[in-house]
């Protein structure tokens, strides 16, 4: 009798792309053309995020609770916004028409989908208790994509969520971890990272696989929240400043608007461009 051979799954092996073939009209110089769908975030021919989730703990294995407001930006399809509604208010943001249409026809549970770039938008304390994301790749490869998005989650009641199915040694993921580390120590708010299991829809009908979640926390505080808030402000009045305006001007002019003293502008302007050239040089890397 044979002995049974145990093989080790590697978890955080990515799932194998789906491929189709699609015919073209008649008359085109190509019959037919050979589509690959990666399934991958950002990209306008897909209609599917990495991995969907389909866990009845979902919100407890992230660290969220019953009663909590997030704000989901960069929503893509909405698969993740979808499945968090079902458990926990959901705000849903994206920039691409597309999807957006697309969100507002079968949006589920969540509460408002708006079009709207993530690092963007009115400036509300205490709004939402977190802004949450799944693999927000097109949005954090922007040169100040991560900072715009970090500072706005700290103004919130607990800060920002982001999930990644790759594993934390991807290279992408590492540098998100610098700017967000940067961000944490610019503020002095709190970064954590954590690696849960969830369960998520199989390639079958009803099927549910396990599969790890790379889970950062960026945690704010009082005194975060307040930096964030002013350099919001001093930031959208940076482009009120005319060229003929002298830099010491301005700064009185701010600091009268938004009462506060011209010390707080000048750290303000400090924070917003170290964070800037901070993103910009990790990205560099």
């Amino acid at each position: 009798m044979k002995k049974s051979r145990l093989v080790k799954m590697d978890l955080w092996k990515p799932r194998r792309s789906k491929t189709e073939y699609l015919k073209m009209p008649k008359g085109s110089r190509q019959r037919s053309r050979k589509v690959l769908k990666r399934f991958y975030t950002g990209w306008e021919e897909t209609f599917s995020h990495t991995i969907v989730p389909k866990d009845s703990q979902l919100i407890q294995k992230v660290g969220l609770r019953q009663g909590q407001k997030i704000q989901y930006f960069a929503s893509f399809v909405g698969d993740w916004a979808k499945a968090l509604a079902e458990q926990i208010e959901v705000h849903a943001k994206d920039p691409s028409q597309p999807h957006i249409q697309n969100l507002q026809k079968n949006k589920g549970k969540i509460k408002s989908v708006q079009r709207q770039t993530a690092g963007y938008g009115a400036i509300l304390p205490k709004r939402y208790h977190w802004s949450v994301s799944f693999e927000p790749f097109p949005a954090f490869r922007e040169p100040r994509g991560l900072e715009d998005v970090a500072r706005r989650s700290l103004i919130n009641i607990k800060g920002m969520k982001v999930f990644f199915s790759e594993p934390p040694k991807n290279k992408e993921i590492r540098t998100y971890r610098k700017r967000m580390k940067v961000m944490a120590k610019i503020y002095g708010a709190k970064l954590e990272e954590k690696i849960v299991e969830i369960e998520i829809k199989g390639d079958y009908k009803d099927q549910t696989i396990k599969h790890p979640l790379v889970v950062f926390n960026l945690i704010t505080n009082h005194e975060a929240r307040r930096k964030a808030l002013i350099d919001l402000k001093v930031e959208r009045r940076k482009y009120s400043q005319t060229k003929e305006q002298k830099r010491s001007e301005w700064i009185k002019n701010t600091a009268k608007n938004l009462r506060i003293s011209e010390k707080e502008v000048r750290e303000s302007l400090k924070r917003i461009k170290f964070a800037e050239r901070s993103g910009l040089k990790t990205i560099a890397m």
